[in-house]
């Protein structure tokens, strides 16, 4: 997925998409067929089950760290382009408007403020 840029085609991107979720089922499913190999037959059950727990939990993480790491690019790219959103919560004094104002938050997608 590293040659998938803002300026990729959506075919390009779906296409890469699809051979990374292909490489996924390929890799996982001889895992799983070994593990089921190495038990009794009377474990096969509760081995799937924990095979599978094992792999949404792998995804879980993955997914967690990635997250991590592109809100903190994310929020550098707006600091580095001189675009920090402000956000004032609560109501101005005097005020029973409870909304929350967010100003300043226009940003292209190269990281520079939008004009």
């Amino acid at each position: 997925m590293i040659l998938v840029g803002r300026d990729t085609p959506t075919a390009q991107t779906i296409g890469f998409s699809v051979i990374t979720g292909v490489a996924a089922g390929l890799f996982f499913q001889p895992a799983l067929v070994a593990g089921l190999m190495s038990v009794q037959p009377d474990q096969m059950a509760s081995t799937s089950s924990f095979l599978s727990f094992l792999c949404t939990l792998g995804g879980m993480f993955a997914t967690a760290l990635l997250t991590s790491v592109f809100e903190t690019s994310f929020s550098m790219t707006l600091k580095q382009g001189g675009v920090v959103p402000v956000i004032t919560s609560g109501p101005p004094p005097g005020s029973n408007n409870t909304t929350l104002k967010v100003t300043n938050v226009s940003v292209s997608l190269d990281g520079h403020p939008a004009l």
